[in-house]
């Protein structure tokens, strides 16, 4: 028997708005995971993005 109201764990969402994912900085028009948080009733945001590909983009930043 499968429940009506379980939701997909993690899904893929494009941050049409800022998001701060937990793991991450801040996402806007970029595609980043959420999923919905039942106990508080809020989304929550991750970018699931290893630590070397955030120094790399972090590198490739102009100052």
């Amino acid at each position: 028997m499968s429940n009506p109201l379980r939701l997909p764990i993690w899904q893929v969402w494009y941050a049409w708005h800022a998001v701060l994912p937990e793991d991450d900085r801040i996402f806007w028009l970029e595609v980043v995971w959420r999923r919905w948080e039942p106990t508080d009733g809020r989304w929550r945001y991750r970018s699931f993005r290893t630590r070397d590909e955030r120094d790399a983009e972090a590198a490739s930043q102009e100052i």
